[in-house]
Order: structure tokens, then sequence, then C-alpha cells
């Protein structure tokens, strides 16, 4: 089978042929289906089932993408990327992750279904932006509103069939099949005989055909006789056709079976149903016994009534609509809310705390699968800490918070931390000390900012240091370090490389004396990657060194691939490309065992620097080639542009110049395109390197000076500059390479990439 990510199912698929036909004659005439009805008639299943269906029409899967947990249309693209197993880069790339994932996209054919989108509607552009990006793509979705896309193609789902005026013995009705089929689930022994079938057929109409209503009512088979159970739905009638503004039409029938359920349940059923609602995005049995006093056999009860659902291994769910009536009754207990919101928060501090450690070491990948199903719990239970706890507790659980994003997602870390620190200022903190909750705001922002600065933006770096001197006054220490950090990245990004050791030095120092290895880690190789931008390789080696041996004592498997990787590029910029190549591939088979594939797209990359550095031009080759495999798997625009450069230099050497023009020009468009000046002067280096040994001597010169004159150029890069300008001093005279050189170095970066394109040169 092709790839995909489709749950299996632990009940039959009963009807809804004629909607499977339809739907999947709609995909293949439009690009975007959306499943539009009310709650409980069945969307979700209806779009798995289509999907199974289409699984071997698309050679890149069919993907699953549950957006009940996503909270806002900010969340929406990681928790495709999630859904996909496409890994967005936090570190290694520069692009957003909405562009990191449309690059990914862009050459596949595959089907996205996107369930319950109802509640991100105003993030329905993105859907938009990924079908211009990526035509192969299409799009299920299911919904209780449109999206009101002009490319939209919507289908009204209904409920299931069932008699109204009459049984036709002809017709097949699926409301009634439904019905059977789960009643047989819960009484081995239930038939639809003649007597039963009228009380069905009523219990259908009373559901209004819902497979959600069906479904509920069906699961008191083996309490109650059917005929018990249409008098007990009955008596709810004046409520099910009530004209409450704030109760939809559509949805009276499943509030009826709702209030059905709720009154034949024991009190303790009921105290711990309600309890359960504080979850969001699904529970642990473990989390359920601790936080709401459900054990497994009240579990089972649960299961058997339709009341929550399996949703993974070990894992369950309350279905939206009966979450949401669950809470409404919790609500009414304002004593038992705040008791049940406390133990959550407590118990998920503590499931993180646990956890905390191992985050920064080998065991990394397995604890990130662990804490990631309860990223929603984890989100609710830290809004509860900071505005409820004592504010030294809410700093220890929002370290922690801040640690799982810091090794797993920059990107999702820092939209989280924005909202919950623009929450805060909307309750009126102030970041003053002495106002309430101000600790627990500075520690937040702290975060944010050494967050930003690490994806190289400098938004916020007027607000890092307005909150520094308030951090020195404050007894938060560790706060104060992560701030001094955030600092010295925002001080490399302006080039301050001064201010930027002060700033490190003092980070560095403070985190010794806390357990913090990957911040550590990340300050001490910020601090060298300041000295190495300086041109001090010795002193930035001895500080790369420290952070590799301080990954390896700790075993921090990623740590150690990424210092050794840093390691190379060093050995690499002193033109030591033997010993560069055993870090690269040291760091390779690291990244392989944790299949990071960014990772190995990176280390192949800069093998085939060292690979040419040492003239084994055909390895430098097979390292490029695969190396570019690599990144264009994932869409990576950065590593894309390199490797292409890579190829290029290794096929100049193999006297491959027509194939070699083709990557270093393909390589400028793209570094033209997405703005990669660094690149663009890496391309403009290999074109001239080619024009060299096509005898284009005064358009060789012109292009190596533009490229010497540019200060994003880095060192490596214009050591292959003096490389070439070595080989035109055997052909040009003095007066005429200083003319070249002159010239380009005068030359406007448009211009010069126009005439480069138009060969004007």
């Amino acid at each position: 089978a092709l790839p995909n990510n489709l749950p299996s199912q632990l009940t039959t698929f009963v009807g809804r042929d004629d909607e499977i036909a339809r739907v999947k004659e709609l995909l293949r005439e439009a690009r975007l289906v959306t499943l539009v009805g009310p709650g409980g008639t069945g969307k979700t299943r209806l779009s798995l089932q289509v999907a199974a269906d289409l699984v071997e029409t698309f050679p890149q899967g069919v993907w699953f993408v549950e957006l009940t947990a996503v909270e806002s249309p900010d969340e929406m693209v990681p928790a495709i990327a999630e859904a996909l197993r496409f890994n967005i880069s936090t570190i290694a790339s520069q692009l957003s992750p909405k562009h990191q994932l449309m690059d990914y996209l862009t050459q596949r054919s595959c089907l996205l279904v996107m369930d319950n989108f109802e509640h991100l509607i105003e993030g329905a552009g993105l859907i938009t932006e990924l079908m211009q990006h990526a035509p192969g793509v299409r799009f299920l979705v299911t919904s209780r509103e449109r999206l009101n896309l002009r490319e939209e193609w919507t289908f009204d789902l209904g409920g299931m069939s069932y008699p109204q005026n009459g049984r036709d013995s002809k017709k097949v009705y699926s409301g009634l099949h439904l019905f059977n089929d789960r009643a047989q689930q819960v009484d081995d022994e239930f038939v639809l005989s003649k007597t039963v079938e009228p009380h069905a057929v009523r219990i259908c109409q009373l559901m209004d055909g819902s497979p959600l209503g069906i479904e509920l009512a069906a699961a008191w088979v083996a309490t109650l006789p059917c005929s018990e159970i249409v008098r007990e739905i009955e008596k709810n009638l004046d409520f099910v056709v009530s004209t409450m503004r704030d109760i939809p039409q559509r949805h009276r029938s499943l509030r009826a079976v709702f209030e059905h359920s709720w009154r034949l349940l024991s009190e303790e059923q009921r105290v711990g149903f309600q309890r359960l609602s504080v979850f969001r995005g699904g529970f642990s049995r473990q989390a359920a016994e601790e936080v709401a006093g459900v054990n497994l056999p009240v579990l089972a009860e649960f299961m058997s009534k339709s009341l929550i659902r399996q949703s993974g291994e070990g894992r369950y769910d309350v279905h939206g609509l009966l979450r949401q009536y669950a809470q409404e009754q919790l609500n009414l207990n304002s004593e038992e809310q705040s008791a049940i919101k406390e133990r959550h928060s407590r118990y998920f501090a503590c499931f993180l705390q646990e956890r905390r450690d191992a985050l920064d070491r080998e065991q990394m990948p397995q604890i990130r699968d662990e804490i990631r199903p309860d990223i929603s719990n984890l989100k609710e239970a830290v809004n509860h800490a900071f505005r409820i706890w004592e504010e030294v507790e809410a700093l220890g659980f929002m370290r922690d918070f801040c640690a799982f994003y810091r090794a797993t997602n920059y990107h999702e870390g820092l939209d989280v931390l924005r909202k919950i620190s623009r929450g805060l200022r909307d309750d009126g903190i102030k970041i003053e000390l002495g106002s309430p909750r101000a600790t627990v705001l500075l520690g937040i922002t702290a975060f944010e900012c050494a967050f930003e600065s690490s994806l190289g933006s400098t938004e916020h770096e007027d607000l890092a240091e307005k909150i520094l001197p308030i951090l020195r006054e404050s007894e938060l220490t560790y706060e104060l370090a992560i701030c001094l950090l955030a600092l010295g990245c925002y001080r490399i990004l302006g080039s301050d490389y001064s201010e930027a050791i002060d700033y490190l030095t003092e980070s560095t120092s403070l985190l010794e004396t806390f357990n913090d290895l990957f911040g550590l880690a990340t300050s001490l190789s910020w601090l060298g990657w300041t000295f190495y931008e300086m041109g001090d390789n010795d002193r930035a080696g001895k500080i790369f060194q420290e952070a590799y041996a301080l990954c390896k004592r700790e075993h921090s498997s990623l740590g150690q691939a990424y210092t050794l990787s840093k390691l190379g590029t060093w050995a690499d910029a002193r033109h030591e490309f033997e010993k560069a190549l055993g870090y690269h591939q040291k760091a390779q088979a690291i990244f392989i065992e944790f299949n990071d594939v960014a990772g190995q797209g990176y280390a192949l990359s800069r093998m085939s620097l060292s690979a040419w550095g040492m003239g084994d031009f055909k390895g430098a080759l097979s390292f490029g080639n695969t190396g570019l495999e690599r990144f264009e798997s994932i869409g990576h625009r950065w590593g894309i542009n390199t490797s292409c450069c890579r190829i290029g230099f290794a096929e100049v050497g193999l006297g491959k110049f027509e194939s070699a023009e083709s990557h270093f020009r393909r390589a400028l468009e793209l570094a033209t395109e997405n703005q990669f000046p660094a690149i663009v002067s890496y391309a403009i280096i290999g074109i001239a390197a080619v024009w060299n040994h096509q005898k284009h001597y005064a358009g060789a010169a012109q292009l190596l000076g533009f490229a010497k004159s540019q200060k994003t150029t880095p060192a490596l890069y214009k050591y292959l500059a003096d490389l070439e300008i070595a080989k035109l001093e055997a052909d040009l005279s003095p007066e005429q390479l200083q003319v070249g050189l002159s010239k380009g170095s005068k030359t406007d970066f448009e211009q010069l990439v126009r005439a480069v394109q138009l060969e004007k040169i």
C-alpha cells in the first residue's frame, strides 16, 4: 500500500454507498471538496472511508490531519506537517514553517483530509496558498461551515436514511442498518425483529438520522429494551424543539441524546465523565485516573456507552460535542471545576518535569513522541498555572514547557509563547517588579526573545534590552541568562561582535550553574560562532570543541551531531578538508540514526565540499547529488541552493562545464528569488570558475570582483574566489585584472545578476 496515516477503524462502516461514490467523483473533478454538515452526521468517518478507497490513487499518499486540538489558524501548519511526518526545521532553515511546508508539497501528488475545520475558518486561506504552490495536492475537508473559497466544492452531508412515512421493503435504510449493527455489538442476541423495528425506526427519527445519535442510543440496548429507550428520549422532545438562541436547530436531536445519556448514568459516572471534559486532545489511562478519578473499569463503561472512544494506543478521547456538554455540567459546580483544573495542571507539570532532562539527551525522540500527544493538555495546564499558582512554581513549569519546544520546534514554541504573553498583557499584567504576576511575564518574555533570535529575527530586540535591567534587579538568574543569550544572538545578527561576546560570555557563565545542557551548549556555540565570524578561528575552534565535549559527556546525540557539523565547517574554513570530512561523516551517522533528513542533507552537502577540497571530484559529485536528493525530499530551499553549487564545483573539477554552469545558474536564480545573498555570491563565483575555463577572462574577473566586495560573502567563499583570481593572473595583465575586479566591485547587485542571466558580461 502507498503511504498513509489513516487511523484504523474499530467498528464496521455502514451504508453511505451513494455518498462515497459522489464524493469520490467530486475529488476527480475538484481539488478542494468540503463535507459540510452538523456535528454527529458522520463527516469524519465518511471522509476516512473515501480516503481509504483512494489510497492507491495518490503516489505520495493519503494523510489525515486531525484539527480538533488545533486551537488557532496559526497552529495548522505544524499540524499538517506532523500528519505528513515532515519535520519542520527550526535551526537549519531560515524559512517560515509555512514556506517549508509549501516547498515540501510542491512536487507531491497526495490527498490531505482536513478534519474538523469549523473553528479555523479564518485560516482557510492557507488551503488556497497550498493549492497554488502544490498543484498535485487535493483536499477533502470536513466542517460544520463552508470555507467560502472560490475553488471549494461542497457536499452537504445529512443524516442516514430511515423510514419516514412507512417502510419501503425494497429499500435499504442505512440508519436502521447502523442501529442494528451497533446494537449487536453490545448485545450479540439482539435481533431487529418486527416488534422491535418500529421502535428502532422511531429512534432513528428522533435522532434525525444522525450516526452519532443512533450509535449512542444503540449502546443502551444491553440495558434497556428499545421501547424504553424511545420513551426516555421522547420525554425530552420539548427540549429538542427548544427555540433557545444558542442551540442550532440541527443540533437539538443530539442534545436530547446527551441529556438522555446523562440521566441514565450513575452519580459516580456523571462526576467522572464531567471531570474528563478538562482534557484537551485526549488523555491516557493514567491521566484519567489521576486527574479525574476515572479508573479502567469506568473507562470501559464509558466506551460501552459510546461516551468515549480509543484514539490511539493507550489513549482515549471524548467526542467534541459530548465533551462540551460534560463541561457545561462541570461548570455548574465552580468549586469542583477549580479543583479539577488544578489537578489537571499539577499532573501535567509533573508529567513534563519527569521527562525534562531526557529532552536534552539521546532519548529525546522517544520522549518527544511521548509528550507530543498531550501538547494541548500542556498548553491548558500552563495557562492555568500562570494565572493561579505561586509565581515560583509557575516559573518552574514554564522552564520545562519552554525546554520541550526548544528541543523540538522553535517556530511553534515562539507562536505559543507569544499567545501566552499577549494573554497575560491583556489581563493587565505589566513587566514591572512588584506588579502581580510580573515575574511570570518576565520569564516568558525572556524565552520569547531567545526563541526569536535563534530564528534570525530581531523584532523584539528592544524588548530584550528593556527587561535586562529588570531581570538584573530580580532573583530570576536563569531567565537573566536566557535574556543575555537572546541579546548575544541579536548582536551577532547585527554584526556587533564586541557586545555579542560580552552578552554570551555572561550567559554561558550563568548557565553553567544550572542543569540546562541544551542552553549551555547553545550559548557556547553562539559564542564560538561570534569568534568564527570575526576570523578568530583558533578561539572559535576551542569553544566548538568545548560544546562538543559537553554534549558527548551528557549523552546528547543530536547535540553531538550538530556540534560535529560546526567543527567540520570550521575545519573546512581552515582548508583541513580531510579532517572536516571525518567530522561530517560522524555527524551523518547520527543524523541517519535519528532520521534527521535535514541534518543528513547538511552533512552530505558539506562532505561534498570537503571531498572537493581533497581533489576527489567524483566523491564530491556523489555526495552533492545525494545531499540534493535529501533536501529536495523535504523542500529545503537553502539546502537545494547550496547543493547545486557543491555539484557545480565538483563538475568543474571533472570538466563538465556545461552541466556545472546549469547548476550554478539554477542556484543563482533560486538564491536571488529567496534572498540568500551568501549563496548568490557562491553561485556567481561558480559561474566565474566556468568562465575561467571557457577563457571568458574579463567576465570572470568582474564576477569575482563583485563577490569579493560583498560583506555577506563568507570567508570560505572568498577563498574560492581567490583561487580563481590566482588562475586569472596567468591570462590577464595586472592592469586588466584590476580593471575587471574593480568594475565588479562597483556593480549594482540587481544589475550584475540581470547581466549574468542575460549573458551580457
